[in-house]
């Protein structure tokens, strides 16, 4: 699932469209994929991100 907007992925996770884990990861992902030499992250979290994710899930 890749929402348009924070609202979107809220609202998606709040009606279970999609779990909170399955948007961080979809995220990393895309992150992965895209930042390339763009290096628009200066410093990711991704075990941060997804035990946050599991404890709203």
């Amino acid at each position: 699932m890749e929402p348009n907007d924070v609202t979107a992925a809220a609202e998606a996770v709040r009606t279970g469209e999609v779990s909170a884990r399955e948007l961080v990861e979809d995220s990393l992902e895309r992150i992965d994929r895209g930042d390339g030499p763009l290096n628009a992250f200066v410093h990711l979290d991704p075990d941060g991100a997804l035990a946050a994710a599991d404890r709203i899930d």
